[in-house]
């Protein structure tokens, strides 16, 4: 059977119940990175929709909810507890420290999330931050970061991140129009408290924090004015940072799998690729202009997977598992996007209290295998090119999703192969086009071979 196009997704109804690859050459896994649920609550709410629901009885009721990017679909978090407290974290760095040795690791990340992490106040991080690093052995690096909607960071906060080189991401849709949804329970907008905070972060004694931004994207907005927007936000004098941490830029496509929550409208829509066609334009923009003065995300991935570098990216493949959320209460769980498959998808039966990240690498591996999200779908490695399988990787494990398994390509195939295509395209024209400049990088060239 010869199939066109490129479109295995057309090909869901024959993915169920294929066979598991072994996981022998995965099962040891480092994690690198603990994204600690320092909150588990809110100070906004994303998206909030209001629908009726009809009960057994006919009894008609209003259901409140939000389209939160990741919780949408999860409401575990309402009875967590709360806030982490420092017990837990020194915990964490207890057994960081042990995986460190028994690694012999280098670095170690620690991403504060959330909920929004910044609920809680500048010397919950600073005690933090000293507890984790006073577990690491002297040759293991402790690197920070914090991913916040920017509505409640101080310069009180700045100044502890200063002195532990913590890292900041501020998660923005885009300008104030593109931000519309993100407001707070009142229904009052967030966009100038996170434009006073941009602007705080962007003072010359704490720019070299500013980590990125990270948007989800909106078809409705301009994608070449949107991009500009936060160009001007991450790069305000247009000049690459000095320690040469260029900050990030991340559009996220949407999550949903085949079912109801489909990120598309209809099959007209699908078929349109309409998620690539309006970050096609932006992926030249960054190539031809900007690749010195920050680092649009999802690009520079696909050129990573080109090269072979290594990137687990989870919008093209990433299976979450060289990194572990740690849940407020201590309990380990999966990559926090597969959130959006519902209540418990991403629940290990596990704790910091009790388990090691030894110990945590084989569950979460275990509960990948079972979920059918461990490797690459089998119809993708079959159907797709070599050349764009290896680098979509499946995609966004949430985005697999059919009655319950994850053994599927993602509903997003389309465009994730467009966009590896687009490009691809797009460096090969640039490098021919400056074929006679030296300025050009030499991995340019090299992809302009393949």
């Amino acid at each position: 059977m010869i199939y066109h196009n490129y479109m295995p997704e057309a090909l869901i109804s024959n993915t169920e119940n294929q066979e598991i690859e072994s996981l022998d050459p995965l099962l040891d896994r480092e994690i690198i990175a603990a994204i600690l649920k320092v909150n588990s609550r809110c100070n906004i709410r994303c998206y909030p929709t209001n629908e009726a629901v009809v009960d057994d009885h006919g009894a008609v009721s209003e259901k409140t909810g939000t389209d939160c990017y990741m919780y949408k679909e999860d409401t575990t978090y309402r009875t967590a507890e709360k806030q982490m407290t420092l017990q837990t974290v020194d915990r964490i760095g207890q057994r960081l420290g042990e995986d460190a040795e028994r690694r012999q690791s280098h670095r170690k990340v620690v991403i504060f999330h959330g909920g929004e992490p910044l609920l809680a106040p500048p010397e919950f991080f600073s005690e933090a931050i000293a507890k984790l690093g006073s577990y690491l052995p002297e040759y293991t690096e402790l690197v920070t970061t914090i991913e916040t909607n920017g509505t409640l960071l101080t310069s009180e906060h700045l100044e502890v991140f200063r002195e532990a080189n913590t890292r900041v991401g501020i998660s923005l849709d885009g300008d104030r129009d593109a931000n519309k949804g993100r407001v707070y329970a009142n229904g009052r907008e967030t966009f100038d408290e996170v434009m006073a905070a941009v602007e705080l972060i962007n003072q010359p004694r704490y720019r070299h924090l500013f980590g990125g931004c990270l948007a989800v994207l909106n078809l409705e907005a301009d994608p070449l004015q949107t991009y500009d927007f936060f160009k001007r936000l991450l790069v305000p004098d247009n000049l690459p940072r000095a320690n040469r941490k260029n900050p990030s830029l991340d559009f996220l496509m949407p999550l949903g799998g085949w079912g109801d929550d489909s990120p598309y409208e209809s099959e007209v829509q699908r078929l349109s690729r309409p998620y690539a066609t309006w970050m096609a334009p932006i992926h030249k923009r960054w190539l031809e202009r900007d690749r010195g003065l920050l680092r649009l995300r999802s690009t520079q991935t696909i050129l990573n997977k080109i090269q072979r570098i290594q990137d687990n990216h989870d919008a093209f493949g990433g299976d979450g598992r060289s990194q572990v959320v740690i849940n407020t209460n201590g309990t380990y769980a999966l990559t926090d996007t597969m959130l959006y498959g519902g209540d418990g998808v991403t629940s290990l039966a596990a704790s910091v209290y009790s388990h090691s990240f030894e110990r945590a690498e084989a569950i979460m591996a275990r509960r990948l295998t079972k979920l059918g999200a461990a490797v690459v779908p089998k119809i993708c490695r079959e159907v797709c090119p070599k050349e764009t399988s290896e680098i979509c990787g499946g995609g966004n494990i949430p985005n697999r999703e059919y009655q319950g398994s994850y053994d599927n390509p993602s509903s997003l195939c389309g465009d994730l192969s467009r966009t590896i295509a687009d490009v691809r395209g797009y460096a090969v024209a640039y490098t021919y086009a400056k074929r006679h400049d030296d300025a050009v990088e030499p991995f340019l060239v090299n992809i302009a071979k393949t």
